[in-house]
Protein backbone atom coordinates (compact mmCIF):
# COMPACT_ATOMS: atom_id res chain seq x y z
CA UNK A 1 0.00 0.00 0.00
CA UNK A 2 1.41 3.49 -0.78
CA UNK A 3 0.70 6.59 0.79
CA UNK A 4 0.58 10.52 -0.70
CA UNK A 5 0.10 13.12 2.20
CA UNK A 6 -0.86 16.62 1.17
CA UNK A 7 -0.03 19.05 3.19
CA UNK A 8 -0.89 22.90 2.73
CA UNK A 9 1.13 25.49 3.97
CA UNK A 10 0.80 27.53 7.32
CA UNK A 11 -0.73 30.47 7.99
CA UNK A 12 1.24 33.47 6.03
CA UNK A 13 2.10 36.95 5.89
CA UNK A 14 -0.03 39.11 3.76
CA UNK A 15 2.06 41.73 4.70
CA UNK A 16 3.56 44.93 2.52
CA UNK A 17 7.08 44.13 3.28
CA UNK A 18 7.42 41.74 0.63
CA UNK A 19 7.10 42.95 -3.09
CA UNK A 20 6.12 39.33 -4.20
CA UNK A 21 3.75 35.98 -3.54
CA UNK A 22 6.83 33.35 -3.73
CA UNK A 23 8.60 35.31 -0.32
CA UNK A 24 5.77 35.38 1.91
CA UNK A 25 6.87 34.40 5.54
CA UNK A 26 4.66 32.63 7.87
CA UNK A 27 3.27 34.09 10.81
CA UNK A 28 3.43 33.19 14.45
CA UNK A 29 0.24 31.81 13.60
CA UNK A 30 1.60 29.76 10.77
CA UNK A 31 4.41 28.52 13.19
CA UNK A 32 1.72 27.29 15.64
CA UNK A 33 0.10 25.64 13.46
CA UNK A 34 2.92 23.45 11.96
CA UNK A 35 3.47 22.45 16.18
CA UNK A 36 0.65 21.32 15.88
CA UNK A 37 0.46 19.43 12.61
CA UNK A 38 3.96 17.90 13.73
CA UNK A 39 2.90 16.64 16.59
CA UNK A 40 0.01 15.17 15.17
CA UNK A 41 2.49 13.29 12.66
CA UNK A 42 4.44 12.27 15.74
CA UNK A 43 1.90 10.92 17.83
CA UNK A 44 0.46 8.63 14.54
CA UNK A 45 4.01 7.20 13.81
CA UNK A 46 4.04 9.01 10.23
CA UNK A 47 7.15 8.22 8.46
CA UNK A 48 8.05 9.67 5.26
CA UNK A 49 10.18 8.46 2.31
CA UNK A 50 9.94 11.56 0.02
CA UNK A 51 9.20 15.44 0.21
CA UNK A 52 8.29 17.11 -2.76
CA UNK A 53 7.83 20.83 -1.71
CA UNK A 54 7.24 24.00 -3.51
CA UNK A 55 10.03 25.96 -3.45
CA UNK A 56 7.90 29.53 -2.39
CA UNK A 57 9.25 30.81 1.35
CA UNK A 58 5.97 29.90 3.57
CA UNK A 59 6.32 26.26 2.15
CA UNK A 60 9.89 25.83 2.79
CA UNK A 61 9.07 27.34 6.31
CA UNK A 62 6.37 25.10 6.74
CA UNK A 63 8.62 21.77 5.91
CA UNK A 64 11.79 23.20 8.05
CA UNK A 65 9.28 23.55 11.03
CA UNK A 66 7.39 19.45 10.85
CA UNK A 67 10.58 17.62 9.60
CA UNK A 68 11.33 16.02 12.96
CA UNK A 69 7.19 14.83 12.98
CA UNK A 70 7.54 13.41 9.96
CA UNK A 71 10.72 11.85 10.68
CA UNK A 72 12.54 12.82 7.10
CA UNK A 73 15.53 13.87 6.18
CA UNK A 74 15.61 18.04 5.54
CA UNK A 75 18.52 18.13 3.36
CA UNK A 76 16.80 15.65 0.85
CA UNK A 77 13.66 17.83 0.42
CA UNK A 78 12.67 18.02 -3.26
CA UNK A 79 11.70 21.66 -4.26
CA UNK A 80 9.57 22.00 -7.73
CA UNK A 81 8.24 25.01 -9.44
CA UNK A 82 5.66 22.98 -10.78
CA UNK A 83 4.26 22.86 -7.22
CA UNK A 84 3.86 27.21 -7.01
CA UNK A 85 2.72 27.57 -10.00
CA UNK A 86 1.84 24.50 -11.97
CA UNK A 87 -1.57 22.83 -11.90
CA UNK A 88 -3.32 19.55 -10.30
CA UNK A 89 -2.46 17.69 -13.71
CA UNK A 90 1.10 18.09 -13.23
CA UNK A 91 1.11 17.01 -9.74
CA UNK A 92 -0.64 14.01 -10.86
CA UNK A 93 1.35 12.99 -13.71
CA UNK A 94 5.13 13.35 -11.40
CA UNK A 95 3.20 11.40 -8.59
CA UNK A 96 2.28 8.85 -11.25
CA UNK A 97 5.75 8.26 -12.63
CA UNK A 98 7.35 7.43 -9.02
CA UNK A 99 8.95 4.37 -8.41
CA UNK A 100 6.92 1.99 -5.96
CA UNK A 101 9.98 1.21 -4.09
CA UNK A 102 8.67 4.46 -2.47
CA UNK A 103 6.11 3.66 0.00
CA UNK A 104 4.90 7.20 1.29
CA UNK A 105 5.47 10.73 -0.65
CA UNK A 106 5.16 14.39 0.94
CA UNK A 107 3.43 17.08 -0.99
CA UNK A 108 3.87 20.55 0.74
CA UNK A 109 2.20 23.43 -1.56
CA UNK A 110 -0.86 25.58 -2.15
CA UNK A 111 -3.81 25.85 -3.06
CA UNK A 112 -6.07 25.35 -4.75
CA UNK A 113 -3.76 22.73 -6.87
CA UNK A 114 -3.56 20.68 -3.62
CA UNK A 115 -7.84 20.76 -2.55
CA UNK A 116 -8.25 20.17 -6.62
CA UNK A 117 -5.71 17.35 -6.45
CA UNK A 118 -7.31 15.46 -3.53
CA UNK A 119 -10.90 16.09 -4.83
CA UNK A 120 -9.65 14.29 -8.49
CA UNK A 121 -8.40 11.30 -6.17
CA UNK A 122 -11.35 10.80 -3.96
CA UNK A 123 -14.14 11.98 -6.06
CA UNK A 124 -15.10 14.01 -3.03
CA UNK A 125 -15.45 17.96 -3.24
CA UNK A 126 -12.90 19.85 -0.63
CA UNK A 127 -14.56 23.49 -0.13
CA UNK A 128 -12.20 24.38 2.34
CA UNK A 129 -8.85 23.71 3.04
CA UNK A 130 -7.66 25.94 5.36
CA UNK A 131 -3.58 26.67 5.77
CA UNK A 132 -1.62 23.67 7.37
CA UNK A 133 -4.47 20.92 7.01
CA UNK A 134 -2.83 17.63 6.50
CA UNK A 135 -4.34 14.88 3.92
CA UNK A 136 -3.30 11.54 3.50
CA UNK A 137 -4.42 9.40 0.51
CA UNK A 138 -4.03 5.42 0.24
CA UNK A 139 -3.51 3.98 -3.20
CA UNK A 140 -1.96 0.50 -4.39
CA UNK A 141 0.67 1.72 -6.80
CA UNK A 142 1.88 5.13 -8.00
CA UNK A 143 0.87 4.04 -11.86
CA UNK A 144 -2.30 3.72 -10.62
CA UNK A 145 -3.13 6.84 -8.42
CA UNK A 146 -6.21 7.65 -9.78
CA UNK A 147 -7.43 4.42 -7.91
CA UNK A 148 -7.28 5.94 -4.28
CA UNK A 149 -9.09 6.24 -1.23
CA UNK A 150 -9.30 9.18 1.47
CA UNK A 151 -7.21 7.82 5.14
CA UNK A 152 -7.81 11.29 7.17
CA UNK A 153 -7.92 15.04 6.56
CA UNK A 154 -7.12 17.02 9.27
CA UNK A 155 -6.53 21.04 10.09
CA UNK A 156 -4.41 22.27 13.23
CA UNK A 157 -8.01 22.90 14.77
CA UNK A 158 -8.65 19.26 14.84
CA UNK A 159 -5.44 18.93 16.43
CA UNK A 160 -5.76 21.09 19.36
CA UNK A 161 -8.77 19.12 20.79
Amino acid sequence: MKEVFFLRHATASWAAETAFDIDRPLTLEGISETKLIENYALSNDIKIEKVLCSPSKRTKETSDLIFTGFRYDINEVIYKDFLYSGSSKELLSFLELQDDSINSILVIGHNPMLSETISLLTKTTIDIYEPCTLTSINLKAWSSIHDSKLKFKINPKQCNK
